[in-house]
Formats: C-alpha cells, structure tokens, sequence
C-alpha cells in the first residue's frame, strides 16, 4: 500500500511538472550578473510565457525583437525599468515601447533599453560601460524618474527574481516565485526597484551622464525626462502635495542640459484605474495611456531634429 501511494505520489509530481512546462511557465527572460551593472537580460533571446505573451531581447540586452542599427534615424533612447520592459503578464505589443512605436509609425525609430527593478545607476552602467556605442548614436533620450531612483544601483536578487538559468524543477520554481510572496511574512522573490533618498555623489554621476548624451557634436541630442508615479504617489500629486522629494535636482539637471520634463502625475489622462494590483505597473490600457502621452513629445522630438 505504502508503496502504491509512493508510486502515485511520484506520478503526481512528474505530471505537474510536465503540465508546468507544456504551459509555458518557465518560459521567461534568463539573466546575467554583471559587475558593473549588477544584473542584465541576457542577449540574443526570445520565448512565449503561458504560450502567449511573447517577449524578446535583442543584441544588445534590449527588450525588442530587431538589433540595433545605428543607421536607422532618428531614433530615440527609451531608457527605464519595467515600466518600459514590461514583463511577462503582457504581450509584446502590449508593451509600452511598441505601443509609442506603433502611434509614430516608423519615424522617429524607439530603442528601449530596460530591465526591471533598475534604477538610474544600473540604467547609467548600462549606457556607458555595457554599450557606449548606443549612446554615441543616439538622437534623443527619453528617460524614465522614479522616486528614489538616484538612491543606490539595484543589486541582482538571486536566482527567483533575475534567474540565470532555467530551473531545473519548475514547479518548486514556481512555488517558491509566485506563491511564497503573497504568504504574509514571506520572503519571496522582491522585483520592484530599490528606493530612498537621493544621494548627492548620484545625482552628480546623473547630472555626469545627462551631460554626456546632450553634448553638441555632429547633431545636437535632445530629449525628456519622463516622471512616472507610484498609485500612491499619484494619490498625493492629486491632493496638490509633492510627490517627487528629488523633484528640485531632477529639473534642474534638465534644464542645464536643455531637456523637457514630462510629469505623468499631472496629465489629465492619468488616473489610479491605470494601475496593475501592485499599484506600480500598468495595465495595458494604461501603456495605451502612458504611449500617448509620449508619443505626442516623441514626436515633437522628431520635429525639432529635421528643423536642424
């Protein structure tokens, strides 16, 4: 009896671990640890999560099917978090940079560069040590702000937020990744970038960096930087309460360098109905939201360089 019940227990096993993977539950980005930028999707991927939310990374650990070509002008930098990756709850055209690339058609041509839980320290790393010829050939920025995000780097979290590899017993995998955090007191996998008060020495390395993408040479680069809100951020921005501590730093390193600055908490489109459950991320309707919001300043952007 005992060991029928083994034998059955066994079975069980194997047939949800079969079911688990036929499924697509696996299938998800891989990752590699880097010194320098502490984590980054790994290159030259692409896959289906539940068998429909397609993703992809190119050559240059960009969340986007085709390689980069610095010889498709203009293009603009897209540079964030996940907010701009996405993740594996949408489908590739339900992302935000596809959704912007499809209301501007092919004119000016978007480059997402992006990992979640990035900060700018990572984001900065990623443009000057990991891929400087990126920056060399871009014509405009658009770069993600959230609060906290000239804090610290966001270091890489282990195997059950950024995986390296794919698990080889999926079903403990996912126990662990998507079961575990909703258990009170857990200590499960954490995606969302690290937060806190802006430090001086990385407001300098932003200001550093800013400086570096806008400097005159053969065309002058031009850009925005885009401040996107938490739920509860949004909530305070709309009872006319500052919600951005760094706000002060941020705009004045825009203004130095002459770039726009775009506040999503004060555009009458947005509302709290645009986030996801975890009030960070959002919904497709809200990339809707979010891509038209940028579009319009993409395309201005466009404008501004075929004036030159």
């Amino acid at each position: 009896m005992t060991i029928t019940l083994i034998g059955v227990a066994i079975a069980a096993i194997i047939a949800i671990e079969v079911a688990v993977r036929a499924y697509g539950l696996v299938d998800f980005p891989v990752y590699e640890v880097d010194s320098k930028l502490g984590y980054v999707a790994r290159a030259n991927q692409s896959g289906s999560f539940l068998n429909r939310n397609d993703w992809y990374f190119n050559d240059k650990n960009m969340p986007i099917a085709q390689n980069w070509d610095a010889g498709i002008r203009p293009n603009i930098l897209l540079i964030g978090n996940s907010i701009v990756m996405g993740g594996n709850s949408y489908r590739q055209q339900d992302k935000l940079a596809p959704k912007i690339q499809k209301r501007l058609g092919g004119r000016p041509f978007v480059w997402p560069i992006a990992v979640g839980g990035w900060t700018q320290l990572n984001e900065m790393a990623y443009l000057a040590v990991r891929h400087p010829e990126i920056a060399l050939n871009a014509d405009c920025i658009a770069w993600e702000y959230m609060a906290g995000g000239l804090s610290r780097a966001t270091p890489w979290r282990g195997e059950l937020v950024s995986p390296t590899r794919r698990p080889a017993y999926a079903t403990w995998y996912l126990l662990q990744r998507y079961i575990a955090p909703v258990i009170p007191a857990s200590s499960g996998a954490r995606e969302l970038p690290v937060t806190g008060s802006a430090q001086e020495v990385n407001i300098a390395k932003f200001d550093a960096a800013i400086a570096d993408l806008t400097k005159s040479g053969v065309r002058r680069r031009r850009g925005l930087i885009w401040l996107y809100p938490r739920a509860a951020e949004l909530e305070l921005a709309q009872a006319g309460k500052e919600w951005l501590p760094e706000r002060l730093q941020i705009e004045k390193i825009a203004n130095k360098h002459g770039l726009g600055i775009v506040d999503v908490a004060s555009n009458i489109q947005w509302n709290k109905s645009l986030y996801r459950d975890d009030g960070v991320h959002p919904t497709v309707a809200g990339n809707d939201v979010l891509a038209s919001i940028l579009a319009v300043e993409f395309a201005n952007l466009s404008r501004l360089i075929d004036s030159e």
